[in-house]
């Protein structure tokens, strides 16, 4: 079994102390088909969640008069875009309910180890600060060479961040439980092999994220973008032995990209730039998702030298 040190420093995720604590819970459910009704499950409840809070509390509101429908498919409106994120406590609502009825354990045992030397806030500072280090600059650039224009008032748009934010979290969040938490936890006390574990949830990831409707030969290169991120995400799990380095790295990756600087016509309801292109533009819009692409394996190589450097800032240890 490799030792702390050589786990920090394996060039792959490896099952190291720190990811053997973390995954300890599932062993006592891991059956195959109770991860796969799991899954189902949590399908179930975010679809009820999408459905509900895009369909029928805008046309109850309409039906009430309270409201004028007012369509907005590529949600350029903050209020749609709420509710997108909104949506996503369907994914923690389905979380709770399969870990608890199906594999009978509490949700936490999805973010690591329990009690006072789970080090998962640690962590997740330490993520928001490492995705920094790369964000700040890639913005620089993206004002630099991308002419982004502003979309809203100042003013206005900070009002909308006020629930912005803690719905971003949500998301961010409800993601990294359910793909770096209870799927990677699942399928890691089934599978020793990295290429199971690590890849299948971030292929997984990637691949709910097509979409060629809206983004046309570029949608592979939003899979690939996204499944790098999750690959990334899966690494920072299994290294530091809780998601809360990966719920930081992702929620200034999306703060960034849906508060920030967004991409006219697609999810820019809470930007305060968008860039000037359609994502329908697919030769205007390659090179920046390229870039993308960059700046996250830029992303993971600041993360493993600042890991190595701080010998594992404090890993959960398996018991």
């Amino acid at each position: 079994m490799p030792t702390p040190e050589n786990a920090s420093r394996n060039p792959l995720p490896d099952v190291g102390p720190a990811f053997l604590a973390f995954i300890e819970p599932a062993r006592a459910s891991p059956a195959l088909w109770r991860l796969g009704v799991g899954i189902l499950l949590v399908a179930a409840t975010f679809v009820v969640a999408v459905i509900g809070l895009q369909q029928w509390i805008p046309a109850g509101f309409v039906a009430l008069g309270l409201a004028a429908p007012v369509p907005d498919p590529f949600q350029t409106r903050p209020p749609t875009v709420l509710l997108l994120l909104a949506a996503f406590g369907g994914v923690w609502v389905g979380l709770a309910l399969a870990v608890r009825l199906i594999h009978r354990r509490p949700m936490a045992t999805l973010i690591g180890p329990k009690g006072a030397r789970n080090p998962a806030g640690r962590h997740f500072v330490f993520g928001l600060l490492v995705a920094m280090g790369v964000s700040v600059p890639g913005a620089i650039i993206l004002f630099a060479f991308g002419s982004p224009v502003q979309d809203r008032p100042v003013l206005v748009w900070a009002l909308w961040l006020l629930p912005g934010l803690p719905l971003l979290f949500l998301q961010t969040a409800s993601e990294e439980l359910l793909f770096r938490g209870y799927i990677q936890q699942q399928l890691a006390v089934r599978f020793r092999s990295r290429w199971v574990w690590w890849f299948l949830p971030s292929l997984l990831f990637g691949a709910l994220h097509f979409d060629a409707v809206t983004f046309g030969p570029n949608a592979w290169l939003v899979v690939a973008g996204t499944a790098i991120f999750g690959l990334i995400a899966a690494d920072v799990t299994a290294r530091t032995g809780t998601i809360g380095a990966a719920v930081g790295l992702h929620f200034v990756n999306n703060v960034f990209a849906f508060c920030l600087v967004g991409i006219a016509g697609h999810l820019s309801g809470l930007s305060l730039f968008v860039l000037p292109i359609s994502p329908a533009d697919s030769d205007a819009l390659r090179p920046w998702l390229i870039a993308d692409v960059a700046s996250l394996l830029v992303l993971y190589g600041l993360w493993l030298a600042v890991f190595r450097l701080n010998a594992g800032f404090g890993q959960a240890r398996r018991p």
